[in-house]
């Protein structure tokens, strides 16, 4: 009877264990040759050491609950061609933490984040550092995806279909002063007019 009873603890304990694995989710969190990064709006792909560009993907179960759930880096480096210009690669198949609310049923909101990987570890902590002027950041649009589990195909969050996200670009953030002098041109372009 011992042995009945353990054996049923057992394979319980193992059922829990592999139903906890099968309901996290997975998506392939990289880009490819059609969705690479620009520097710049219609500039060149982004080039650099490896390392140079951070990569956040933000993910959950709507866009205004999306929190940062991994990390990639630019897959470049300096003594590469520029094959990889403009790629990263965070991960195929990333396996989404449980945090995220996949349930396996419905699908998840996500966006993709980039910033200069010497500002912070995050989108927020790189935007917040002293040093953001001299940095480049952007984000993709808001995909929405329904992670793979099982033997399910792994969806790309990258791409042209329903629910993925294009390339997007990294572009400087304007200094206080530049966005000053902007409100000062804007401000008495608007007193010109009104003297009219």
């Amino acid at each position: 009877m011992k042995k009945l009873i353990l054996s049923a603890i057992s394979a319980a304990a193992l059922l829990a264990v592999s139903t906890s694995a099968f309901a996290q989710g997975q998506v392939a969190f990289a880009n490819n040759a059609t969705t690479r990064i620009t520097l710049g709006v219609g500039g060149p792909n982004m080039f650099g050491a490896a390392g140079t560009y951070e990569f956040g993907l933000y993910a959950g179960a709507d866009a205004g609950s999306m929190t940062l759930v991994g990390t990639a880096f630019n897959t470049a480096a300096p003594t590469s061609t520029f094959t990889f210009a403009g790629l990263f690669n965070g991960g195929n198949p990333f396996t989404l933490p449980t945090a995220t609310a996949f349930n396996g049923v419905n699908p998840i909101s996500f966006q993709i984040r980039g910033w200069t990987a010497s500002l912070g570890s995050s989108y927020e902590a790189a935007s917040a550092s002293p040093n953001a002027s001299t940095g480049v950041f952007g984000q993709s649009t808001i995909g929405s995806v329904l992670p793979a589990t099982g033997a399910a195909l792994v969806p790309n969050l990258f791409g042209t279909g329903a629910g993925q996200v294009g390339g997007f670009a990294l572009v400087p953030v304007p200094e206080p002063t530049t966005l000053a002098l902007a409100g000062l041109g804007a401000a008495s372009l608007l007193l010109f007019r009104r003297r009219k």
